[in-house]
């Protein structure tokens, strides 16, 4: 059997019993574009103090290269730019790679974002109004609260919840 990379560039390693069991069977089953895409993002964990937030980094490049740095444990902050923000921010060093990415997006409740121009990567727990440098990574579940009640600075865990 071929490998599942070749056919299937963006393939982890969750998925590849699915493909698998798909291409062995011989079946012909037609998938939606989000329910595959959905299939290919990444379980993690968010541990901030005591609690555990559940969420999905998803299947882009850029999100990828965050897959490829967890775990990692960081301080999330206010934003440098001050109040209003409906977000908490970590800097990462050093930056993600911008390349291929498309970016512009309007980060919104639950939302895990990168803002390229500045590299910080975000805890949203509100709508951000559409920024030109914004790419969505991913998402978390759970109260979004949660993220706006946080004394700054705070400590965060991000791991893959099945590693």
């Amino acid at each position: 059997m071929q490998r599942l990379s070749f056919l299937f560039p963006n393939v982890n390693s969750n998925s590849t019993t699915l493909l698998k069991s798909i291409l062995i069977s011989g079946s012909i089953l037609s998938f939606s574009s989000s329910a595959l895409a959905d299939s290919l993002n990444t379980p993690i964990r968010i541990t901030i103090g005591s609690s555990v937030l559940m969420g999905e980094l998803n299947n882009t490049t850029i999100a990828q290269q965050l897959v490829q740095r967890l775990p990692m444990t960081v301080s999330f902050g206010e934003h440098p730019n001050g109040g209003g923000f409906p977000t908490k921010v970590t800097h990462l060093t050093p930056p993600l790679s911008l390349e291929g990415t498309k970016l512009g997006s309007a980060p919104g409740p639950g939302d895990i974002a990168l803002y390229a121009p500045s590299g910080n990567l975000g805890l949203y727990y509100g709508q951000l109004q559409y920024w030109d440098g914004a790419v969505v990574l991913g998402k978390f579940s759970g109260d979004p609260e949660l993220i706006a009640q946080q004394e700054t600075p705070f400590t965060v865990t991000i791991e893959l919840a099945n590693p």
